[in-house]
């Protein structure tokens, strides 16, 4: 199942550039709640926010979100929508958080893992992973972390189908089931050339560019005739 983290927030009455740069300095970091209603400008702590996102394994971080200011022990379910990284520092910028009801079913996008060598790229194949994120729908509670699918047993010119995937409890996949996910094929050769066409390559000559003398034009011919 995805991961779930414990994250406390303040309502951000601080607005304006200015007041975003001092409260990184002061190690918080701004986010905004999007839901229910309208969007809730929130500080997290730099330092909890961080060590939460390390610890997570996947892209799909279910957050349990306690709002400073609300009633003991409220709490709001949330998804992790975005995380916007400066561009050079290892350091978090923003965060947007998407609320959700733990009682309706959402839509979300699983990274697919293989798990194993193939036994055609033992062989000399080339395994092809064409679909890398699978679109679910569930419950929060059945979300996947990643949907880790094993490829050992497949040979040069088998593949693995959305169809053909043990479905997690509790969970949908929203994709067509004839497309596939991984494909293993045979190596690619160049072929050589025979020995005739070989022969006939080499003794075909190369014909000299002609280089045409540039035309003139009238008015430079009438220069001449004077």
């Amino acid at each position: 199942m995805a991961q779930r983290i414990q994250l406390k927030a303040e309502r951000r009455t601080r607005i304006g550039s200015l007041a975003v740069k001092k409260a990184r300095k002061e190690g918080r970091i701004p986010a905004i709640l999007y839901g229910h209603g309208e969007p809730l400008p929130l500080e997290l702590s730099g330092v909890e926010l961080v060590r939460a996102l390390n610890a997570a394994h996947s892209s799909n971080v279910l957050v349990d979100l306690e709002i400073a200011g609300e009633a003991a022990g409220r709490k709001h379910l949330a998804l992790i929508k975005e995380v916007q990284q400066h561009p050079l520092k290892d350091k978090v910028l923003h965060v947007d958080l998407n609320e959700i009801d733990p009682n309706q079913k959402i839509h979300a996008e699983v990274n697919v893992v293989e798990v194993g060598e193939s036994i055609g790229v033992k062989n000399g194949g080339v395994l092809d992973h064409l679909i890398r994120h699978l679109r679910v729908e569930c419950l929060p509670q059945n979300l996947p972390s990643e949907i880790r699918i094993d490829v050992s047993a497949m040979e040069i010119g088998s593949s693995i189908h959305v169809n053909q995937i043990a479905v997690p409890e509790g969970v949908v996949f929203m994709n067509e089931g004839h497309l596939p996910v991984f494909m293993v094929h045979a190596p690619k050769v160049e072929e050589e050339p025979t020995p005739a066409a070989a022969a006939a390559a080499a003794a075909t000559p190369v014909q000299p560019e002609v280089i045409k003398q540039k035309k003139e034009e009238p008015a430079e011919a009438a220069k001449k005739e004077k």
